[in-house]
Formats: structure tokens, C-alpha cells, sequence
């Protein structure tokens, strides 16, 4: 998408709004033009969460989180991982969220209230890693 980054911004700001609504498909349509360049983990990230929300695309989620994670692997990086994990978990790949539940679980709180995140993958470590 051309245009500042205030505009960016701003599209982004709608798109999150329309999502919080309950409009995902919606705000999917605004923030795809932004996803587009796939260089920015922040829209990245937000797309999948639409996606995921709207029932879509479940493998195109699972490419833009870990697209975002590779272009800023500390971006959110706890819930990143347990949305890719859970992503994975409910369309058959037990394995693959497993292990991004384990590296999740080796991290350490960081004072941001993101205390719960490691707490949350050693649970569901505890119910699938058998």
C-alpha cells in the first residue's frame, strides 16, 4: 500500500476497529492492501487474528504469523506463538504445536502482564504432549 505511514496507520486503526466490532471479514478487506508487501509483523499478525476470527483462510494465518516471526522474531512473541500453536493443534498438526508450545514455555516473563503466556503453553503442554 503506497501512501504515508500516518495513512497506513490510520487504515490499520479502522481495520482493528471493524474486527472488534465483529466484522472481520471486513477488516480483513481493509487491512489486505497492508498485508500485501508482507513486511510489517504488526499487520501480519492482525490479519491472521481476522483470519482466524472470520473462519477463514487457517493456513494463510499460519504463513503471516510466521512470516511476522521471522521479520521481527521478538514482535509479540509469546502470543504469536500460541496463536500459531493453536492454529496448528485444531487442523492436524499436533507436532508442529507442540513444538510451539515448548518454546513458548522456556520463556520468561517479561513485566509487561505477558506472564500468563509461558504459563498458558506449559498447560497446554501438560494436556497434548504426551
Amino acid at each position: 500500500m503506497t501512501g504515508s505511514w500516518q495513512d497506513q496507520e490510520k487504515v490499520f486503526r479502522s481495520a482493528l476497529a471493524l474486527d472488534e466490532e465483529g466484522r472481520s471479514v471486513e477488516a480483513l478487506a481493509v487491512l489486505a492492501p497492508l498485508v500485501l508487501p508482507r513486511d510489517n509483523p504488526r499487520y501480519l499478525v492482525a490479519y491472521a487474528q481476522c483470519l482466524t476470527r472470520a473462519g477463514c483462510d487457517w493456513e494463510e494465518a499460519v504463513s503471516c504469523l510466521r512470516e511476522a516471526l521471522r521479520i521481527e522474531p521478538r514482535y509479540l512473541e509469546g502470543p504469536t506463538r500460541l496463536l500459531l500453536a493453536d492454529l496448528l493443534f485444531h487442523n492436524g498438526r499436533r507436532q508442529e504445536a507442540i513444538e510451539q508450545w515448548r518454546i513458548v514455555a522456556k520463556m520468561l516473563p517479561d513485566g509487561t502482564g505477558y506472564g500468563a503466556v509461558p504459563d498458558e503453553a506449559v498447560i497446554m503442554l501438560g494436556k497434548h504432549d504426551i
